[in-house]
């Protein structure tokens, strides 16, 4: 995930909203020649953007704010330094708590 403010995208893309796992809508923008996926926003990461790599020119111009999915990294993927924020999961089982709370509480 990255900073919202450090892209943007330049050509127009197809773009389709659907309801993730976690309840929250993701926003994906495709590339409306290809095909491929370029861009994905979800409302519970307000400000940030995920790109998947391969689809920059260069993916070292921007640095990482946000790692998801850290319980399922592989050994021998390496934390980035400049990862400002890390979740073991999505945010899933913290906002199925959540909601299990308020419906013991009713």
């Amino acid at each position: 995930m990255y900073a919202q403010d450090e892209f943007v995208i330049t050509r127009e893309t197809d773009i389709y909203t659907y309801k993730g796992g976690s309840g929250h809508d993701n926003t994906a923008h495709f590339c409306n020649e290809c095909r491929v996926r370029v861009a994905i926003y979800n409302d519970a990461t307000v400000g940030m953007v995920g790109l998947p790599l391969g689809t920059l020119d260069n993916a070292n111009d921007l640095q990482p704010k946000l790692e998801i999915w850290i319980d399922e990294k592989l050994d021998m993927i390496k934390t980035l330094d400049s990862v400002v924020e890390h979740r073991s999961d999505s945010g899933v089982t913290g906002r199925l708590m959540a909601l299990l709370e308020v419906h013991e509480n009713r």
